[in-house]
This record gives structure tokens, C-alpha cells and sequence, in this order.
């Protein structure tokens, strides 16, 4: 795949609006504990020519561990909250308009996240090429071992499945 912008946000909304991606994401995100926006990036990554050192990648998921507990796993929560039905909510205009605020400022906060893990590897010369499965696997394989998370063959079938979609592109 060609890269069409340069942006990890531009890409990764691209990619989860594809065909089953949202629900495999979600999926690693509920059963594993992945974060997605780190799953999403090493997708990403593997258009880079020069990958991420390894201090470049330690800075990385130490900065989205700490974002997602104390920033976007907050406000999920919250959100969730706001999304059952539950007979002491409201069911008003205030409380609706309360609900999409709330997954907006989600969303802010995980394009923040994109955007300041992004900035860990760009520099002046950095450059750009065709989409590498084996770069991606790489990424994955680098994430994966720093959350001692076992690489099963179905969760290499999914993260298999993504790679397919990244193709696409």
C-alpha cells in the first residue's frame, strides 16, 4: 500500500472505518488488555523505512500506558456508563448532547495520544515506503513481548487479518 498522508491519525481512522477492523481491535483491547492506538501504530510503523529504536519504542508504550490509564480509560468508563440503559438516567436532549461530548472528548484524546506518539520518531530525514508485513509483524512482536502476551495462533490470525486490510489500502 501507498501511504496517502503521513499522519498516523489519518492512516489508523482509515483503517478502523475498514471491514472488521473496529471489532478485531476491540477484541485484542477486551480480552488482552492491547491498547489499540500501539496495535494501530505498528501497522503504521511498518511504512517507516528505519523502524523505531528501541528507546523510541520503551518511551512510546510507556507514555500510552500512562495516557490510557489516566486519560482515555477515564473518560471510556464514563462513556459506557452513559451508554446503558439504566432507569435513573435522564432521557433528555442534556443528557444525550452529555453522552456525545463525552465520546468526542475520547476520541480527542486518542488522536492526542496518536499525535505525541508520532512525534517520538519524527525527525527531519524520516522517510517513507510501501507497507511491510514483516516490519509490522516486527512492531507486534516488540509490543506483544513487552506485555508478556503469548502469540497464539489466533491472535496471529487476527493480527493477520489486519494486515490484510492494511494491503488494501
Amino acid at each position: 500500500m501507498a501511504l496517502h498522508s503521513t499522519k498516523f491519525w489519518d492512516f489508523s481512522t482509515r483503517l478502523y472505518e475498514m471491514n472488521g477492523v473496529a471489532e478485531i481491535c476491540l477484541e485484542l483491547q477486551d480480552q488482552l488488555n492491547l491498547d489499540v492506538n500501539i496495535i494501530l501504530f505498528c501497522f503504521w510503523g511498518a511504512h517507516i523505512e528505519n523502524t523505531p529504536t528501541e528507546l523510541q519504542w520503551e518511551e512510546i508504550i510507556e507514555f500510552s500506558r500512562d495516557w490510557k490509564k489516566t486519560i482515555v480509560q477515564p473518560l471510556r468508563r464514563v462513556r459506557n456508563s452513559l451508554k446503558r440503559e439504566i432507569i435513573n438516567y435522564p432521557s433528555t436532549q442534556d443528557f444525550e448532547t452529555l453522552r456525545k461530548q463525552v465520546k468526542n472528548d475520547e476520541l480527542a484524546a486518542e488522536k492526542i495520544q496518536q499525535e505525541t506518539m508520532q512525534s517520538k520518531i519524527e525527525k527531519p530525514d524520516l522517510k517513507f515506503q510501501l507497507f511491510s508485513r514483516s516490519n509490522a509483524m516486527k512492531h507486534l512482536a516488540y509490543y506483544l513481548a513487552a506485555e508478556e502476551i503469548v502469540l497464539t495462533d489466533e491472535l496471529k490470525n487476527k493480527l493477520d487479518q489486519l494486515a490484510n486490510n492494511v494491503s488494501l489500502m
